[in-house]
């Protein structure tokens, strides 16, 4: 398999991004209400003197910058997601990928290279569930969306259709996801030598590619569930 999207930012800096010891799946489990690790804020454009702040952990989400890199691809989800292996039945391949958001080329020639017989893209979505936001029935909190079509991929049915069903299986939350703008690696995996059957798993995320970026830690552990479902399974 192929995934996940843009890590070329560097190192996930003081995020925490190990795992705890009694929760070895999530590590961000019981953070809720905490004042997180400490980042610096350079000065402003009007002069504005460098500043001290810190990640916030929500009841029910995590704030942080970059966080379509951090939790989805450079922190979190498919490493987590590959500790949840047991005998997998297909070679899996994860791939931190670099310049998604300028033409998705780690993933073309990543997918090249690999000739992967499946491809899964891990990424964030807009939410639509704030008051400015376009609106769409993507939200916070109502599970791991399941990618039908972008502006880049139709999402192959069967690809799809198993993700929906592998959901099922496990009891983990799922919401269909159509984004009318923008796209993901699968953009360019699908389309790699004679074609790969793709899809993407997308953790609903407000304020995308903003300072302040949200997420609900349920969402991020359910696609890390699902994601490791999918690898166990035979296709």
């Amino acid at each position: 398999m192929v995934g996940p999207g843009d890590c070329g930012h560097g190192k996930a800096g003081d995020l925490e991004i190990r795992a705890v010891e009694d929760e070895v799946q999530f590590p961000f489990r019981g953070l809720a209400g905490k004042r997180g690790p400490a980042f610096r804020v350079g000065a402003d454009q009007a002069g504005g003197p460098e500043e001290e702040r810190h990640f916030a952990f929500a009841p029910q989400g995590v704030e942080v910058t970059r966080q379509d890199d951090r939790a989805v691809h450079g922190a979190d989800q498919p490493v987590e997601a590959f500790k949840l292996l047991d005998k997998p039945r297909n070679e899996v391949c994860a791939v931190f990928t670099v310049q998604e958001e300028v033409g998705l080329r780690g993933a073309t020639t990543s997918a090249y290279a690999l000739e992967p017989d499946i491809g899964i893209a891990l990424d964030v979505t807009p939410a639509g569930d704030m008051p400015k936001a376009a609106r769409m029935t993507v939200g916070l909190g109502k599970g791991i969306a399941v990618k039908v079509m972008d502006n880049a991929v139709i999402c192959h049915p069967t690809v799809r259709a198993r993700m929906e069903e592998a959901a099922k299986d496990a009891g983990i939350p799922y919401q269909l996801e159509v984004l009318t703008a923008g796209g993901t690696d699968s953009g360019a995996i699908h389309l790699s030598r004679g074609g790969v059957p793709s899809g993407v798993l997308s953790i609903p995320c407000r304020y995308v590619h903003s300072p302040a970026e949200t997420i609900d830690l349920g969402d991020l552990e359910g696609g890390i569930k699902l994601l490791a479902k999918l690898m166990n399974e035979a296709w």
